[in-house]
This record gives C-alpha cells, structure tokens and sequence, in this order.
C-alpha cells in the first residue's frame, strides 16, 4: 500500500489539510515520522487515515462504549462522528492509495449535520476504477483481502506506530 493524498475536512484539531505523500521528501521515502507541538494535529493525521480505511481509529477503539449526551448528540464515545470538529456542520476524509493489489482506490468518509444541528449517519465509501462500494462489510473485506491486506488490528500495530 503507498498513500497517494489525504483530506482532511474539520475532524479533531484539523479545519482543513491536504498532504501529498507523492511529492517532495514524502515521494522519496518509505517510511516518515510526523512530530510537532501537542495539539497541532500529529493523531489527527493518523486517525484520519484510519477513519478512511476502518472508520475506527485507536482513539476511538480504546474510548468507553457507554452511550453518553455529547451536547446534543446521543452517541456513544466510539463513534467516529465524535471526531467532528467542535461547531461545525460537516466534516470528511479522503485518502487516495495504490492499493497492495496495485490497484488506485480512494477511501472516503463523512459525516455532516441537518439544520436542526443532528448528527446523519455517516458515509463510507471506497472506489476503485469506475466501482464504488458502499457496504461496510463489502468495504472491510475488500480493504483487508486485497486493497490493504490487513484489518484495523493489525494496520494499528504494524503501520501506526503512535502508541
């Protein structure tokens, strides 16, 4: 898997971002290490990537299951729309990838509000070619038998690196 372009939409810390992995010094390396002050982001990047392709991120495996009131949200701690930057109506990921299958995908998710300020459920999608998914279970399987070739346990541990 070599990661092409992530897009990042009013998730955590982040308002908006685009980072290139296919040019400059991230085009020339296999391997990178993000650094900077706290709060500037740093796992918001890696959740990001992880919110396209599992829509789970390690933050979000290891937060209570418990259902809770998150201003006007009934949501429980795990879910990803909790990512949502606080007081904003909308907020995605976009990551474009070679697939380990040596196939192009990109792997999109979102999450938005109505006008009376509710969460929607969220959209996950994954394209290839001309050929959209989704399914989530269509999605996780595609993701771990040939986009990836690897679940979210194992991305965690073999590819982030963060804990």
């Amino acid at each position: 898997m070599k990661l092409i372009l992530l897009k990042i939409k009013n998730i955590a810390s982040i308002e908006e971002a685009e980072i290139r992995f296919d040019e400059g010094l991230l085009a020339s390396t296999s391997r990178f290490l993000i650094c900077g002050d706290m709060g500037t982001g740093k796992s918001t990047i890696l959740d990001s990537i992880c919110l396209a392709l599992y829509i789970n991120t390690p933050r979000l495996s290891q937060a209570s299951g418990d259902k809770r009131d998150y201003g006007s949200d009934n949501i429980t701690a795990q879910d990803p729309r909790n990512l949502l930057r606080h007081g904003t109506n909308e907020g995605s990921v976009e990551l474009d990838f070679d697939g380990s299958d040596d196939k192009h995908y990109t792997a999109r998710w979102s999450s938005e509000r109505t006008r009376n300020h509710t969460l929607r459920n969220s959209t996950h999608t994954l394209t290839c070619g001309t050929e959209t998914l989704d399914n989530k279970k269509e999605i996780e399987k595609r993701i771990k038998e040939s986009a990836v070739g690897l679940d979210f346990q194992q991305f965690c541990r073999t590819t982030l690196l963060a804990h």
